[in-house]
């Protein structure tokens, strides 16, 4: 009994007794329609006797075609097209079965099976939609509501706009559309019009007073997001994004939020790179690979990329130990199935690194341990020379020992005519790497970022920081040019390099 309550509660009972009793009021509906309401006795005889062959057949077809496992809060054209099946089928089934009984169906009248399969579509369905018309009524509530705006009308678009109308109605109010194409402009969707391009946001947003705007266009790129995002701000008026619903359905994007903040690489303008996938999947499948500075920014989305394409075991090697910690933790509820080793060493360590590779024997190796932040390596020569040199030394060296087949070096731009110690630690490695290279069985690969967005060493955090407090913002020279890449592309252009190297 409790089984049978726990898969049939009371309200999914309830909704199945009454669909079952459509069967019974559209079908005497029927015959008091062909009758004008007044139907014969021997009519009204003949209908009784058919009641348990027409009740039996459509009950059967509604629980064969799954009927009963609708949910009436969410109905919608498939159900309703579920619905029409049914009672088609129910009809022709009927039809069928009482001219097999005692040849029935030659005393009803032909207009009968029609009439009823309009009764039961319209008890049955009507009773559906008019119960998630008022679900969402009650749904939306009284409070106060936020007046929001979405950017974009495609697929993507579409689905925002019915959570807003439909599950978040009670804290938004979805004012307007608008959109880059300008002949969709007066059309409608599910009753929200488009009010215009994106070049009349500004308007749009003063005429409605706006408190919100959602981009929810997968179209729209890092240009047009950055003018949307610049007449926001300059109104104090919140943005955010949607992120792409492949994304949503692969679970790339692990918040439950339909809509984020914008991020930094929202705002690029082009495409971020896309990889030859299967190149780095036959590298890296099944190997041992070890990562060094794996709880840093660089380090730890190489974990992640890397995770992807199912390493035999992955060793993350880092000196902090918090860092490790919340590395692993995070790394282990992403890819429960990836083989991990956390291990927490000082690159300087030579002994360890020795014990490390002896136990683990790394296949390849991608070392991102380093001290990044120009200005305090500068404060600190002796510790980024270490850090930045000698550890590269002790890494690179016990690789070649021990026969590691790759070692990939992250090095940076900074080490091109370097001005600073950090580039200089950074440049001295790379030539170390390149001469070991000539007389080494494990292949020495060299590659250098520029600024990367999300970055422990971008500049990005600290611009950010200073325009929540309200500027200026402070750079280096006043004629100074910056290129960013994304955090994600850069780990992928890194285990390209790899593979290719």
């Amino acid at each position: 009994m409790k089984d049978f309550l726990k898969k049939y509660p009371p309200m999914r009972l309830l909704g199945i007794l009454y669909d079952l009793a459509c069967i019974l009021v559209a079908w005497f509906g029927a015959w008091w329609l062909r009758f004008n309401l007044s139907p014969p006795y021997n009519e009204l005889e003949i209908c009784v006797q058919a009641v348990p062959v027409v009740f039996f057949i459509q009950t059967a077809v509604y629980f064969l075609l799954g009927q009963h496992k609708g949910i009436w809060t969410t109905s919608s054209i498939r159900d309703l097209a579920n619905i029409f099946a049914v009672s088609v089928t129910g009809v022709l089934s009927i039809t069928l079965g009482l001219f097999l009984y005692n040849r029935l169906l030659l005393d009803v009248p032909r207009s009968i099976p029609l009439l009823y399969f309009l009764l039961y579509v319209f008890c049955v369905g009507g009773a559906r939609f008019v119960y998630r018309f008022f679900s969402e009524q009650s749904f939306r509530g009284n409070g106060a509501k936020d007046r929001v705006l979405v950017i974009g009308t495609d697929s993507s678009a579409e689905f925002l706009i019915r959570e807003l109308l439909h599950k978040c109605s009670d804290k938004y109010e979805l004012s307007g559309l608008m959109d880059r194409d300008s002949s969709k402009k007066g059309r409608k969707i599910f009753g929200v019009e488009v009010l215009g391009t994106i070049e009349e946001l500004e308007k749009q947003l003063d005429t409605l007073n706006i408190q919100k705007v959602f981009i929810a266009s997968s179209s729209i790129k890092g240009k047009e997001i950055r003018k949307i995002v610049e007449s926001c701000h300059s109104r104090n008026i919140p943005c955010r994004i949607m992120p792409l619903l492949r994304d949503l359905i692969s679970g790339t994007v692990n918040s439950i939020d339909l809509v984020r903040e914008i991020r930094p690489e929202d705002l690029l303008g082009r495409e971020p790179v896309s990889l030859d996938r299967k190149l780095v999947g036959d590298f890296l499948n099944g190997k041992t690979v070890l990562v060094t500075g794996a709880a840093g920014s660089i380090g730890s989305e190489l974990c992640r990329q890397i995770a992807k394409y199912h390493p035999g075991l992955l060793i993350a090697l880092d000196a902090r130990e918090e860092g490790i910690f919340f590395f692993e933790r995070s790394f282990q509820e992403k890819f429960p199935e990836v083989k991990l080793k956390s291990v927490l060493c000082n690159v300087c360590n030579r002994s360890l690194m020795e014990d490390i590779f002896s136990q683990y024997k790394p296949a390849v190796v991608f070392h991102a341990a380093a001290y990044k932040h120009v200005p305090l390596v500068e404060l600190n020569p002796v510790m980024g020379m270490k850090n930045n040199l000698l550890g590269t030394i002790n890494v690179a060296e016990t690789a070649d020992s021990h026969g590691a087949e790759k070692f990939v070096f992250i090095s940076t731009d900074k080490a091109v005519n370097p001005h600073n110690v950090m580039g200089v630690s950074k440049r001295l490695g790379e030539l170390y790497c390149l001469s070991l290279a000539s007389r080494s069985r494990t292949a020495f690969i060299v590659t250098r970022f520029g600024n990367v967005l999300g970055s422990s060493g971008s500049v990005i955090p600290i611009f950010q920081k200073q325009l929540e407090k309200g500027g200026p913002l402070t750079v280096t020279h006043p004629k100074i040019t910056r290129f960013f890449m994304c955090i994600a592309e850069a780990c992928e252009l890194v285990l390209q390099a790899a593979a290719m190297g």
